[in-house]
């Protein structure tokens, strides 16, 4: 086995751990009828601390297994989450060395951006979510649930990439 590959399957470890976390507890708890949005977070940490093409990689994979437990359109949370955790990896390309308090305001707009976009491309395919009168109650309290929850997620993408990177 070679090491890239001991790392792919810590990823795969991690985002089917974050899955299952997410089904089993973090969708039965709410705050304003919000619940906290673990993958998204999962597919945020990967770009932060590995870059644009590892995050999009596991944003997608992070994403096409949230699709498959909605009943909306198939491949638009794989889509998003790609797309987030590409521009979160360019971010952290941008930005050198990146604070504790700069990489939880990071989550905290990238959880917003990625949900905005997520009832973007919804609201193309037919849905209506921009109309939805919760719809900036859901934004707020999704970056906020990611922000509270960045710091230690963000340490397991540490962990889980290995000891060549740092935040």
């Amino acid at each position: 086995m070679t090491p890239d590959s001991g790392v792919a399957i810590r990823w795969a470890g991690l985002v089917t751990a974050a899955f299952v976390i997410q089904v089993a507890f973090l969708n039965q708890i709410s705050i304003l009828g919000v619940h906290p949005e673990l993958m998204l977070l999962v597919a945020i940490g990967a770009g932060l601390v590995v870059g644009p093409h590892r995050g999009a990689g596991i944003g997608f994979a992070a994403g096409l297994l949230v699709d498959l437990t909605l009943h909306g359109n198939l491949g638009v949370s794989a889509f998003c989450y790609t797309l987030v955790g590409f521009l979160v990896g360019l971010t952290k390309e941008a930005i050198l060395g990146i604070s504790k308090p700069l990489s939880v305001l990071i989550v905290a707009a990238s959880s917003a951006i990625g949900t905005v976009l997520y009832a973007g491309v919804s609201q193309l395919l037919g849905e209506h979510t921009f109309s939805d009168p919760r719809f900036l109650t859901i934004i707020a309290m999704v970056a906020l649930w990611n922000a509270v929850l960045a710091l230690p997620v963000l340490n397991l993408c540490r962990r889980t990439e290995g000891s060549r990177v740092t935040l």
